[in-house]
């Protein structure tokens, strides 16, 4: 996978699709203040066209659903609008 070095505070950009307006991104929870941990998938209140696709908890992938608890230190990837990325480190972060 090819790695880019935009950044948005927490947010990393793994990789641009679609001429930059969808990207694949990573998102680290905070251990200290985790405002979606404990939280499922489902009950999160995500931007449009945004979707989790996978995480990575003690260095093992997880595939995404709808019942998967969230953890602090829990490496979130997701599929967003580029336009969105500022707004999905808000819902899982707080920030």
């Amino acid at each position: 996978m090819i790695e880019e070095e935009a950044t948005i505070g927490d947010i990393r950009t793994l990789t641009s699709l679609r001429k930059g307006n969808m990207a694949i991104v990573e998102i680290e929870l905070p251990l200290d203040r985790c405002v979606v941990c404990g939280k499922k998938v489902a009950a999160l209140k995500l931007p449009v066209d945004c979707i989790l696709v996978a995480l990575i908890r003690d260095e093992e992938v997880i595939t995404v659903h709808g019942d998967t608890e969230l953890a602090a230190g829990d490496v979130i990837i997701a599929f967003t609008k580029t336009e969105h990325e500022a707004k999905l480190k808000r819902a899982l972060t707080g920030d």
